[in-house]
């Protein structure tokens, strides 16, 4: 698989509703850097960062823009969309549902490791 499908994987897994699926690829000691949140590691830490997103915005959205590989780096920009219909749980506490459209432009960052990705997202 290449690491193109792989990410496209990870994106598919949040826009499905299948935070399982969204973390499938990243090693067990992924790392997780997301602006405003401390880092994680781990897949579980990111799948429930990936299940924040899927119940806070289930009709999200990923739009590739620009994709940029080097060996085993991948860098993908884009945006992230979707409805804000569902509570967004994180470090600070809940944020219930505004039903408000977001449509946030992000920078992924990935690295491949044994086939699997070990450095994660810093956007959704």
């Amino acid at each position: 698989m290449s690491l193109r499908e792989l990410v496209e994987q990870h994106y598919s897994g949040v826009e499905s509703g299948d935070p399982d699926r969204a973390v499938a690829v990243f090693h067990e000691d992924v790392e997780v850097s997301t602006p405003g949140m401390a880092s994680m590691r781990g897949r579980e830490a990111h799948r429930a960062v990936a299940q924040g997103y899927v119940e806070a915005f289930p009709d999200a959205k990923f739009t590739i823009k620009n994709v940029i590989e080097s060996g085993d780096w991948i860098v993908v920009e884009g945006t992230y969309s979707g409805t804000h219909s569902g509570p967004m749980r994180g470090p600070q506490g809940e944020l219930p549902a505004s039903g408000r459209r977001v449509s946030i432009d992000y920078a992924d960052v990935f690295r491949l490791v044994c086939g699997l990705y070990r450095l994660a997202p810093a956007g959704p």
